[in-house]
């Protein structure tokens, strides 16, 4: 089930943008490249950063959209892997251009920050607002079970803030196979 997820290559892509024009044509070339790929945005301001996840057999569309952005853009980063020292490097160019590090998500079962969590809950309820529950691949393997309704009870009974309240829960959808990302309604 994980499978997809674990095996992913990950880069991240810094832009030094001047003006809110540029700002706005990377977000949109970031969308576009979101039909093949996930990407996650790392910071706005006069650093914009996306990272960027493809599945292990398309590895070469990274540096491709590396050669695209330098061709557009002088200062640019491309940083292959994304990990932890990598994010240190965005989270200080943040701190030098003046531009914010968006909040990466966190897993619910041991906090973890996770760039692209392995599993997502989306927990509906009658009002207008959600609960979104993010997992590291690392928890939602140890969770991982046969049935997406068992798998998705096991992540939720185990997540630290105590949502085993939806007992009563039903699975209404799933994403899609690919995104592990799942809907429930209390």
């Amino acid at each position: 089930m994980l499978e997809d997820q674990l095996s992913g290559a990950r880069a991240i892509y810094a832009i030094e943008a001047h003006a809110s024009q540029q700002r706005k044509q990377l977000d949109e070339f970031f969308a576009e490249i979101g039909s093949v790929a996930q990407t996650y945005k790392l910071s706005t301001g006069r650093l914009v950063s996306y990272a960027v996840q493809v599945n292990s057999a398309w590895t070469e569309i990274l540096d491709e959209i590396a050669a695209a952005i330098r061709s557009h853009y002088d200062s640019t980063f491309y940083l292959n892997p994304a990990d932890e020292v990598a994010l240190e490097v965005i989270s200080d160019l943040c701190r030098v251009t003046g531009s914010k590090m968006m909040p990466l998500p966190c897993c619910g079962i041991c906090g973890k920050k996770e760039l692209f969590p392995a599993a997502t809950i989306v927990i509906s309820g009658k009002g207008p607002h959600s609960i979104v529950r993010r997992y590291c691949s690392s928890c939602a393997a140890d969770k991982c079970k046969q049935k997406t309704r068992d798998f998705v009870r096991a992540l939720l009974d185990a997540d630290r803030r105590n949502l085993k309240c939806l007992l009563e829960a039903r699975l209404v959808r799933r994403k899609s196979r690919r995104d592990m990302a799942f809907t429930i309604a209390c």
